[in-house]
């Protein structure tokens, strides 16, 4: 079993990373420098920006229980938090300040997302009137699609193929599961 979940955080962490270079060309102009990314055992915290390590965190928990979009913004919302530490040298501004704000509204992030995984994770649901059945099941397809990426070719491959299988079962595109 540990086995397994090791692989699981390393397939996490390996699409954590791609999607914060995304991240950093698209919101950030490639001003930043690429940190340590790591996947954490909480149900406290969302995630977390480490300026003194140079870490950045998101919540296992978040990851098994949310679709990979959700996951995605809370990295951005993170990266906006590095971005005033690191470019902007605002390392000791409230963390969720107007500057915070501004930064995140310019880049359509949300702010708010910090708290209480669950009750964050509803309230996302609720603003965006997610059906829920289709959203179980991208998010299915997002995770395997994470798994694709495994150095295990038999685990990649299978991965691969199951997600494949999801996407033609439910009538869903490659676009519909990216957007």
């Amino acid at each position: 079993m540990k086995t397994i979940d090791t692989e699981l955080k390393n397939a996490w962490t390996r699409q954590l990373r791609k999607d914060w270079h995304l991240a950093n060309y698209a919101y950030f102009k490639d001003k930043m420098y690429f940190p340590i990314i790591k996947v954490f055992d909480t149900n406290h915290l969302l995630g977390q920006w480490d300026g003194e390590k140079q870490t950045l965190s998101i919540s296992s928990i978040l990851i098994k229980e949310s679709p990979w979009e959700y996951v995605r913004e809370v990295l951005y919302h993170e990266m906006v938090h590095q971005y005033m530490e690191e470019v902007l040298g605002h390392s000791y501004e409230k963390p969720h300040g107007e500057l915070f704000r501004e930064l995140c509204n310019e880049r359509e992030i949300d702010p708010r997302a910090s708290g209480d995984i669950r009750s964050w994770v509803e309230k996302k649901r609720r603003d965006l009137k997610v059906d829920s059945g289709n959203c179980k099941i991208i998010d299915k397809v997002h995770k395997l699609f994470s798994l694709a990426q495994s150095s295990n070719q038999y685990e990649a491959e299978l991965a691969m193929r199951k997600a494949h299988e999801l996407l033609l079962k439910h009538n869903l595109s490659s676009l519909e599961v990216e957007t």
